[in-house]
């Protein structure tokens, strides 16, 4: 699914991969394939079961949002409070990671790790 808009909800279920180029991302629903977005902010409380590439200001991933395989994100925050289940390559001026990281983590800027667990 291609999206260019002023906002974009997932509130469903995208049967395959949502690439979009809006001012404001949410996805609280389910993306089954992966995520491409250059945005203002976007916000994952819900899934994306495979990779999520992004370029935004801010990027929030909920407590209770899931990254199925790898994030890769360049912005100027960056909150990691849900489950990425492989890798984290960030580029940000600003970094926190509170959530799991079950693969590797590189990251340039600052960050700051609360609470993190990672897997093997």
């Amino acid at each position: 699914m291609y999206a260019f808009a002023h906002q974009v909800d997932v509130t469903g279920h995208i049967n395959g991969d949502l690439i979009c180029f809006a001012q404001a991302v949410r996805v609280s629903g389910v993306v089954d394939g992966n995520l491409r977005a250059g945005a203002n902010n976007v916000t994952v409380t819900g899934t994306v079961e495979r990779n999520v590439m992004l370029w935004n200001e801010t990027f929030n991933l909920d407590s209770s949002g899931k990254i199925g395989r790898s994030l890769t994100a360049g912005g100027e925050t960056l909150t990691l409070d849900g489950k990425i289940g492989r890798d984290f390559l960030g580029f940000a001026e600003s970094t926190t990671i509170s959530g799991f990281i079950g693969g590797s983590l590189r990251e340039t800027g600052q960050f700051s790790l609360d609470h993190f667990r990672r897997g093997n």
